[in-house]
């Protein structure tokens, strides 16, 4: 069985072990190669895998301070390269532009432009991220290979199935519609500009839920600062178990993503699969994703107005929101996990793709 080595690993990401699950099925070895830091020995003397496919390039390059980034930056290109004369291909997916919390970027983009150089294939989510990193690090096209991201349907029991659901607020009417921010809660999130548009809404049959996890605790507190302002608003700090997460869509009518900037979103994703309408900036990465139905729930990124206009849309017309996310769930089973195996499988094995 051909063995694969996937760089960083973390076994809390969905999206890795569900590919990890299909790509056994498709008679691939899926190796899991840790969390960042070392793997030159590893890949010679103990995995000798017949590739490495990367996800995320910043734990093997970006630390705290410059020197330190652009000393780890020259082991890096020093590391592939020789584990690419041996013989072992080097794939790479790009989920962003560059890590989220903005630490050396230009690092990081010399990192994306060795990676554009040495990969065998590099793999994306959209056909605009592909124009993007083509023009960015001048990847030729025949190397760039476009999958859409593959739900997470199959990953959640239903939400019939759930046995409480912790998002329930205090003084909750069935009457009100719930607006749900969900997922790690960080400053490109554009969770503030949110909480500003919200408060502008005069109805008090509405609420917003904000649940995840937080970066920084300084992060946190401004957030909880924001939220006790506004009785509407509920603010769930914290680490959310799988087996809650379906709860939290099940009480939800709309999920809010007010990202100020994003190339992929598999919090997105994962909202389609409940099957909820979703409110989100048009940006083309995101465009590509959506049905034609969700068009009165986007607006120009960085719009507060336009944020705020959508949530007007939705606290005032909430039986449309069905509708529109049955055509979103609808959208997001067609990308499966196979599908992606499959591609990675042609990729590993050019030889033998159909």
């Amino acid at each position: 069985m051909t063995s694969v080595v996937h760089l960083p690993f973390y076994e809390d990401n969905p999206y890795q072990t569900l590919l990890f699950e299909a790509l056994r099925e498709e008679g691939i070895n899926p190796i899991n190669g840790g969390g960042g830091g070392n793997f030159f020995r590893s890949v010679l003397f103990r995995w000798k895998p017949r590739a490495l496919h990367f996800h995320w390039l910043h734990p093997y390059v970006v630390r705290q301070s410059w020197l330190g980034t652009w000393l780890r930056l020259l082991q890096f290109v020093c590391e592939t390269a020789l584990i690419r004369l041996t013989g072992c291909e080097i794939v790479w997916t790009v989920h962003n532009i560059s890590n989220h919390d903005g630490k050396h970027p230009f690092a990081e983009r010399v990192a994306g432009r060795w990676m554009g150089i040495i990969s065998t294939a590099v793999m994306c989510h959209s056909q605009y991220a592909a124009r993007e990193i083509q023009k960015l690090w001048r990847i030729p096209p025949e190397r760039c290979k476009v999958i859409p991201h593959p739900n997470y349907i199959s990953r959640y029991p239903v939400q019939g199935d759930c046995a409480d659901r912790p998002g329930d607020a205090p003084n909750a009417s069935n009457n009100d519609v719930t607006f749900l921010f969900f997922g790690r809660i960080a400053p490109y999130k554009g969770i503030e500009p949110m909480i500003a548009a919200f408060r502008e809404l005069t109805s008090p049959r509405v609420r917003l839920l904000i649940v995840g996890n937080p970066t920084t605790q300084d992060f946190a507190n401004q957030i909880e600062l924001l939220a006790s302002q506004d009785d509407r608003i509920h603010l769930h700090s914290g680490y959310v178990d799988d087996r809650n997460l379906p709860s939290w869509f099940a009480i939800a009518d709309v999920v809010l993503f007010p990202f100020q900037n994003i190339l992929t979103s598999g919090s997105l994703i994962l909202a389609m699969g409940f099957a909820k309408a979703c409110i989100v900036p048009r940006f083309e990465s995101l465009a590509e994703v959506l049905p034609d139905s969700q068009e009165t729930l986007t607006y120009v990124p960085h719009d507060v107005a336009g944020l705020r206009n959508c949530m007007e849309w939705a606290a005032k017309s909430p039986n449309p929101l069905t509708e529109i996310g049955r055509h979103n769930r609808e959208r997001a089973e067609t990308w499966t996990w196979k599908a992606m195996a499959s591609t990675c499988r042609s990729i590993y094995h050019p030889q033998t793709a159909c």
